[in-house]
């Protein structure tokens, strides 16, 4: 009788240790979540705006990246911004959409010591103060 009820804790034991461990969330599940949530968050703020801000919402530095801020980047006579690493792709396909028109002029205004920071949870360039109160929206 004593074993069976040995077995019977050390069986409950084991199904509660499983059942505990798989609910436990990886760091990367959690950064996960809370971007959603960030970004949740940013799209209820600009629901009044036909753009969005959405591809700037971070939760480390990693997230962010430089890319070129409108049709011209800063190697081509303009400037550069930080968004998310996420949205690399769909950024550039909006701006080649938008620029398949635009002529740059090959002037190379690039600060390479401008680094890509998130700051209150916003992809910006690091000391760029032009950068931290403009916003480019995309659609």
């Amino acid at each position: 009788m004593k074993s069976n009820s040995m077995f019977i804790f050390v069986v409950i034991g084991v199904i509660l240790l499983v059942v505990l461990t798989s609910c436990e969330k990886t760091p990367e599940q959690l950064k996960k979540e809370k971007l959603q949530e960030l970004r949740k968050e940013a799209q209820k703020q600009t629901q009044i705006r036909l753009n969005n801000t959405e591809h700037l919402v971070c939760i480390e530095d990693s997230d962010c990246t430089r890319v070129r801020k409108g049709c011209c980047g800063c190697n081509s006579g303009g400037r550069s911004t930080s968004i998310h690493r996420d949205y690399i792709s769909y950024y550039e396909d909006v701006m080649n959409q938008e620029c398949k028109e635009i002529f740059c002029t090959q002037v190379y205004l690039c600060d390479d010591n401008i680094q890509p920071k998130c700051v209150n949870n916003k992809c910006v360039l690091e000391n760029d103060e032009l950068a931290k109160k403009e916003v480019i929206e995309i659609k």
